[in-house]
């Protein structure tokens, strides 16, 4: 049987000044390899329920508005009800598709981010598909695509931030 679980990396950069209500937006199953600026941050020091991932000690950020670099792994499962990243399996052409919509209230649904109306940012995402024959469609060009580790194919893309009104 196939797995209904998928693989992320994800790298959040930011800037801040205040490091009070400081969370990021997760609805997903596990995190794993967390640094908040390239130093490992101990699993105790992060509190992931209620789909918040908040950092109870905020030593490791920058609060003088320079940059921050947040990376981690995270599992996380397909949707069949389009809320996130959404699995599903032909019936007629048995082929498997999966898409989001990416829509505003369902992105910490697929991965995790600032899901905050104050808070805008850009996408850049990176898609490794298990053979050539998959499409990967984004709303900007490619950057590039790359074979990686035949037959997989790696395929990057930069989005254009939304904007609030």
């Amino acid at each position: 049987m196939e797995s209904l679980d998928y693989l992320g990396k994800i790298n959040i950069n930011f800037k801040t000044t205040s490091f009070q209500d400081f969370f990021i937006d997760f609805q997903g199953k596990l995190l794993s390899n967390f640094t908040i600026n390239g130093a490992v941050v101990n699993y105790e020091d992060i509190e992931f329920r209620n789909h918040r991932i908040k950092v109870k000690n905020g030593a490791l950020l920058k609060l003088n508005g320079e940059e921050n670099e947040i990376q981690f792994d995270f599992v996380n499962s397909f949707v069949s009800n389009s809320t996130g990243l959404h699995r599903y399996q032909d019936p007629k052409d048995n082929l498997i598709y999966i898409y989001s919509h990416c829509e505003t209230y369902f992105c910490h649904r697929w991965f995790p981010c600032f899901d905050q109306p104050s808070i805008r940012a850009s996408l850049d995402l990176q898609v490794v598909v298990p053979d050539e024959d998959w499409v990967v469609v984004a709303n900007a060009q490619a950057l590039s695509k790359a074979s990686i580790d035949k037959p997989q194919l790696e395929s990057s893309h930069r989005t254009i931030p939304g904007k609030s009104q």
